[in-house]
């Protein structure tokens, strides 16, 4: 385990923090500091330090002289040699802190795949379409609600809703992935952020909403996958139909008003979003195997 102090003030702090957090070797713990006035003792030698000049600048003379006995990588307002200048790409200052601290950067929960969001419909207020969507997530993955009609997490654990959180994507808050953490339960890895009382905050939600939002997902790649719970008000909407990469209609072979609801949608999601036209597929309720409290019973993970 390796501690990174970092001394960087304002925006540019946060973002830098939270592109490094993405980023660096779960090995690496950072602390970061916005403000000179919070700057903590010398702290442990072994410590690396990661300094705005401006910062170093607005410390005590005390503080300092401690930090130049200090392995310390210098954030300069203009190029000079051994300095990572603040206008340079992110990950050349990781590429620094690894060096320092001899960790491998990989971004926590990678894999070589980029994150893959997924569509699941169903055409009416279905109370197995959390956990007809449960049964195909894998730990590391994300279930967002985008239905009709608020859903029950599986474990009845008091939450936030996909209301709240789309209320920070129109703001388009940069701390976005904190929000969903705080936001949704945490069950067998996964995330789950049930839907709102109502579809109508993500119907107010604008298309250039929708594609900031799914990019930084995709972008952050902190979540395998993003599993998306639909319903009838969200259908076919551009703004979030062209965001995924996979489109499941929960069907039925028993019920022909179902079955014959989900072929006439998934003709028309294929001629009307031409990129899913060789990922959108239909499920089917009775082969789902769903235990009397709601959970699946078996993972079936690769079925798709």
């Amino acid at each position: 385990m390796a501690t990174v102090r970092l001394g960087i003030e304002g925006e540019y702090g946060r973002r830098m923090r939270r592109f490094l957090e993405g980023h660096l070797d779960q090995s690496i713990r950072l602390r970061h500091f916005t403000d000179p006035g919070q700057w903590q003792g010398p702290g442990d030698p072994e410590e690396l330090m990661v300094l705005e000049q401006s910062f170093f600048r607005k410390l005590p003379e005390e503080r300092q002289d401690e930090l130049m006995e200090h392995r310390t990588i210098w954030i300069s307002d203009v190029e000079e040699a051994g300095t990572y200048y603040r206008f340079h790409p992110p990950d050349r200052l990781m590429e620094m802190i690894q060096k320092e601290t001899g960790f491998s950067g990989t971004l926590s929960g990678e894999t070589d795949e980029s994150c893959e969001v997924v569509g699941f419909f169903t055409p009416y207020c279905d109370s197995l379409l959390i956990s007809a969507v449960r049964a195909h997530m894998q730990e590391g993955d994300l279930y967002l609600g985008m239905g009709d009609m608020r859903d029950s997490i599986l474990s009845g654990e008091e939450t936030g809703h996909m209301g709240d959180l789309c209320y920070y994507i129109h703001l388009k808050d940069d701390q976005i992935i904190s929000r969903i953490r705080e936001l949704s339960v945490r069950e067998d890895g996964c995330h789950f952020l049930p839907s709102a009382v109502s579809f109508l905050p993500l119907s107010e939600l604008s298309e250039t909403d929708y594609q900031w939002f799914f990019s930084l997902l995709k972008q952050e790649k902190v979540f395998r996958r993003v599993c998306v719970g639909m319903g009838c008000g969200m259908l076919l909407r551009s703004g979030l139909m062209d965001r995924l990469d996979r489109f499941f209609l929960i069907s039925s072979r028993t019920d022909t008003k179902v079955a014959d609801c989900c072929e006439y949608i998934m003709q028309s999601v294929r001629a009307g979003c031409q990129r899913l036209f060789d990922h959108c597929e239909i499920l089917y309720r009775e082969d789902l195997d769903i235990n009397p409290d709601g959970r699946p019973s078996a993972p079936v993970y690769g079925k798709y």
